[in-house]
């Protein structure tokens, strides 16, 4: 079996456009009631969570991806 993505995160210049966008496209939960304010996401149905944070000033609008290894030093 391959290495799963098993979180991810969106980074946008306006991430509450983002969050809403997308909760409406997919149907995603988007709940920001948390102690670092970012967009927390419930894809549903099996789907891998997720959330939404503003990009620092100078960045852009990017996804990180979070990758499930059983030894991050065999994949250095």
């Amino acid at each position: 079996m391959g290495c799963p993505v098993i979180e991810w995160q969106l980074l946008a210049k306006e991430p509450e456009v983002a969050a809403s966008f997308y909760a409406g496209l997919f149907g995603w939960t988007v709940d920001s009631n948390n102690a670092l304010g970012y967009g927390r996401v419930q894809t549903g149905a099996g789907g891998i969570v997720g959330g939404i944070w503003p990009s620092p000033r100078q960045g852009h609008n990017l996804v990180q991806l979070f990758i499930g290894v059983d030894s991050v030093p065999e994949y250095h």
